[in-house]
């Protein structure tokens, strides 16, 4: 774990997949800013990129709309100064295990949202320039 947690920050980026330092292991970590707590995914799987509440009974609902997909520019740690637009959505439902073994079930949206699937991609053997 010390080794992706390193790599991280030199260069600094907001998210690595362990496959990038050669581990070979289904685990990527985030951290959103600098002063933001890095986050450990172990053995991630999207579940949906979809409505949370979708065909729930009507009630306060956080999420009205569909998930939609939005088109950013996305950079890499694997690949310097390259930069490519990517079409990802803009929520998912991502079900994983923490450092200690706890497994959550979750939605991650915006910002948060594109760098769990760019890491996933990672995971599964795709680059962002794959997706441009």
């Amino acid at each position: 774990m010390e080794k992706v947690l390193a790599a991280q920050n030199d260069p600094p980026g907001v998210g690595l997949a362990a496959n990038q330092v050669r581990l070979d292991l289904s685990i990527f970590i985030i951290r959103l800013t600098e002063k933001s707590k890095t986050k450990v995914f172990i053995n991630p799987t999207i579940i949906s990129r979809s409505d949370p509440f979708k065909g729930s009974p009507k009630r306060a609902r956080p999420y009205r709309r569909l998930s939609k997909k939005k088109v950013k520019l996305e950079g890499c740690l694997s690949i310097p100064r390259i930069w490519g637009p990517v079409k990802r959505s803009d929520r998912v439902f991502l079900k994983y295990q923490d450092l200690t073994g706890k497994e959550f079930v979750k939605w991650f949206s915006g910002f948060e949202a594109i760098i769990i699937q760019h890491e996933m991609d990672h995971l599964n053997g795709v680059v962002f320039t794959q997706r441009s």
